[in-house]
């Protein structure tokens, strides 16, 4: 890490001093040149700062995502009835599928030098982050549909009604009893 601050310093450095000492001397298009020179040395060097303290946070929050992921699969099989069980069962394969990825590059990653490119990126993690949680709030706040909340109520009146028929059924004597 010290490295790289070091580096970033020394970009900083150059890009001053030469654009304060040599800019008056030469023309624009020679400026414009040896800025892009340096942007092309820096750019990655800021790329990898900028990977080095957002990776750790974005690993955190997609552990936390991936639990409360799974936590939505239990939820839509609980509570969300009218959404496939096939759509659920997709979620949780594509919710697995991101955690053993996630897993398998942060493995791969450790085995690499602090100097080497990254295996994966935040930008990565984030895509595939969104993709299951869009996936995850369609089922969740579909609606059920129109005729669901009939079709219950009328599941519990049968309910009541042929329970209640068959207690009245063995508490009544019949003929025979009498």
């Amino acid at each position: 890490m010290q490295i790289i601050v070091a580096l970033v310093h020394l970009f900083v450095y150059l890009c001053c001093s030469y654009s304060y000492f040599t800019a008056l001397d030469d023309t624009v298009e020679v400026y414009h040149k040896k800025l892009r020179e340096l942007k092309e040395l820096g750019d990655p060097i800021f790329t990898k700062v900028h990977e080095i303290e957002q990776l750790p946070k974005t690993i955190e929050t997609a552990g936390k995502t991936i639990h409360k992921l799974y936590e939505s699969v239990e939820i839509l099989k609980k509570n969300h009835s009218w959404v496939q069980s096939s759509e659920i069962e997709d979620l949780y394969k594509k919710t697995k599928g991101f955690e053993e990825w996630l897993n398998e590059k942060i493995e791969l990653q450790s085995e690499q030098p602090p100097t080497a490119k990254p295996v994966f990126t935040v930008q990565e993690i984030e895509d595939r982050m969104s993709e299951i949680l869009n996936i995850a709030q369609q089922l969740i706040t579909r609606k059920p549909p129109s005729n669901y909340h009939k079709k219950k109520k009328e599941e519990t009146t049968d309910t009541r009604e042929h329970g209640s028929t068959a207690e009245t059924a063995k508490q009544e004597p019949t003929k025979g009893d009498l």
